[in-house]
């Protein structure tokens, strides 16, 4: 922990901080501040609102605090009944899978003029479907992303949320003209970016209608090229190699998918990746998805889980990102407010002891240098 980042700045939104708990001066704490001095911040479906606003996190906050949902590195087995969760849609598809990377031989004549500039409904879409396993059998559904994760076995979860705030994150390869469409589903609508990989030209549309257009960098080189595309915190934001192309802000609305997955009816197939590329090469393909803060007190339409905690002007509001065990301002025992004295440093890394070596009688066991972790 650097104990002198404080001493000149106070802590910034959505940094990690530690901090003595508030009604256990004795009791350190990791926690992630979102609510500064002075403002009214309340939890609501999952989301933080900043004075009646929803808190939106660029892209380094959401790669923060990005949970990981699948990653197609680590697909079942031939042995395993779980089918593989990335497929065409089209059953004469031209995508073709090779391990954990899928190529496109598209058409001679498909990076014609007039064939981007075809509706989208004529392309060739590689979704994923997101799986859940039932029960102790060996079958799979699809379902919405949930707000669970695999490190919280011990504690049952009877009230389990859906997850529309999710990103994708992949790399692609072109060598030739040609466009590449992300799709993203959600509460929210249908959202495509068409991608122009000779000119990076970006253009985000929605049931037809063209909501930003933007310039990116060219990827048709033969390199790798990393995208991310994430609709979360009502907005949809385009990256390419870490540089946001297209941040587009969406209403401010309530939709089923932020409901409880008892009653939602969300898309079980958030992603799609379409192209007219010749062969284009696609790897590294993530879903991850952003931190559900469970609401405190029950029922999400309960005064305590709308509730809002105005802040003095040397008090913070602070989560965890673990947010189904975490500790944090969501419960009045917390504070809920964390006063400015109260905060220590900030954390830089963290790290593992090494195992004690066959033989050793001592009691001193040093970090494991090669299991040290930053912290964002």
């Amino acid at each position: 922990v650097d104990r002198r980042a404080f001493q000149f700045r106070a802590p910034r939104r959505y940094e990690v901080a530690s901090l003595h708990e508030p009604n256990r001066a004795s009791q350190l704490c990791l926690k992630r501040v979102v609510g500064l001095p002075g403002e009214r911040v309340a939890v609501r479906d999952g989301d933080v609102y900043i004075n009646s606003q929803i808190s939106r996190k660029g892209l380094a906050e959401q790669q923060a605090v990005a949970l990981l949902v699948f990653d197609n590195a680590y697909r079942p087995d031939a042995a395993s009944p779980a089918q593989a969760r990335w497929q065409p849609d089209d059953g004469a598809s031209r995508w073709r899978a090779a391990g954990s990377e899928f190529s496109s031989a598209a058409d001679s004549d498909a990076a014609s003029p007039a064939r981007a500039a075809m509706r989208l409904a004529a392309d060739d879409w590689l979704s994923y479907r997101h799986l859940v396993r039932v029960g102790d059998r060996e079958e799979f559904v699809e379902s919405p992303v949930l707000d669970t994760q695999g490190y919280n076995q011990t504690r049952p979860i009877v009230d389990p949320h859906a997850v529309s705030d999710l990103a994708l994150s992949l790399e692609v390869e072109a060598e030739r003209p040609g466009m590449v469409y992300l799709r993203a589903r959600g509460g929210l609508g249908d959202f495509v970016c068409a991608i122009d990989v000779t000119t990076g030209a970006c253009e985000l549309r929605s049931e037809d209608q063209t909501l930003e257009s933007r310039s990116g960098a060219a990827l048709a080189d033969g390199r790798m090229h990393a995208l991310y595309f994430s609709l979360i915190d009502r907005q949809v934001l385009l990256a390419i190699d870490g540089r946001v192309v297209i941040e587009h802000a969406l209403d401010e609305q309530s939709s089923d998918a932020d409901a409880s997955v008892l009653s939602v009816s969300g898309a079980t197939r958030p992603f799609a990746i379409a192209s007219d590329c010749p062969a284009l090469r696609i790897a590294s393909l993530k879903v991850v998805r952003d931190v559900y803060y469970t609401p405190v007190g029950g029922a999400t339409n309960s005064p305590s889980a709308n509730a809002e905690t105005e802040l003095a002007e040397d008090e913070f509001y602070v989560l965890s990102d673990n947010s189904r065990l975490g500790f944090d301002s969501r419960y009045a025992g917390f504070g809920p407010a964390a006063p400015f004295n109260l905060f220590v440093g900030k954390p830089l890394t963290a790290y593992s002891r090494s195992p004690r070596s066959p033989g050793w009688r001592g009691g001193i066991q040093v970090p494991a240098v090669w299991r040290i972790r930053y912290i964002r």
